[in-house]
């Protein structure tokens, strides 16, 4: 490494540790008041955070870059409100901020620093939801209960009942005397109907009704 980027590196220290400074009490008064946290105090947390990341990933500081970026996407979903401030989260961000301080502390041998268990704790609260705003699911009321199928009402064809028994002959109305008198004192009226059927047929059909109701058939 160059004296220039001794120089350069030296300057990405002094500024990752005058953040450190700022973290510390910023996730301490985190873990004191949770969800009651000004906004801007978890806003100046999270832009600490994010400046170690981009710094620490133009020098190619991987491990610290990795850890970095970890805790600055639980930040963003604290900031969100997507994710609640409880004890897991800030003492996931506290531990991580302890290896922070020891990786800058030793900045040349900050690759050989072992932060997998405090990445991987920050990982597993972001993909579990471990303190994840609960959804609020609208309160939709229930459809209502689907009417019961109405049974389609049953057509019964009506066979026609003569009022006076069926003959090979024509019938008249005077076999019904009594039947044709009390009809008459009802008002009632009786129609004498002749229907021609094709001549090959030879058949003639005579009807006489009553008020639509069938009183006599016959064919001759």
């Amino acid at each position: 490494m160059s004296e220039e980027d001794d120089e350069l590196l030296g300057m990405f220290v002094q500024e990752a540790v005058e953040h450190l400074e700022t973290i510390e009490p910023d996730l301490l008064t985190l873990e004191e008041n949770g969800e009651q946290t000004d906004g801007e105090i978890i806003n100046r947390l999270f832009r600490s955070v994010h400046s170690i990341k981009g710094s620490a990933g133009f020098f190619g500081l991987t491990n610290i870059t990795k850890l970095s970026h970890t805790m600055e996407n639980l930040l963003g979903k604290v900031r969100e409100k997507t994710m609640v401030p409880t004890p897991a989260v800030t003492d996931s961000l506290l531990s991580g901020l302890d290896k922070l301080q020891t990786m800058i502390g030793d900045v040349s041998n900050s690759e050989s620093v072992d932060a997998k268990v405090e990445v991987d704790v920050i990982q597993a609260i972001l993909d579990g939801g471990s303190g994840a705003t609960p959804s609020k699911v609208a309160s939709t009321p229930p459809p209502p209960p689907s009417p019961p199928p109405q049974e389609k009402p049953q057509v019964v064809m009506a066979t026609p009942t003569a009022s006076a028994p069926l003959h090979e002959e024509e019938l008249t109305l005077e076999g019904h005397q009594q039947f044709v008198s009390e009809a008459l004192k009802h008002g009632r009226q009786f129609y004498k109907i002749s229907l021609e059927l094709p001549s090959e047929t030879s058949q003639r059909v005579n009807f006489i009704t009553k008020n639509k109701a069938l009183l006599e058939f016959g064919k001759n």
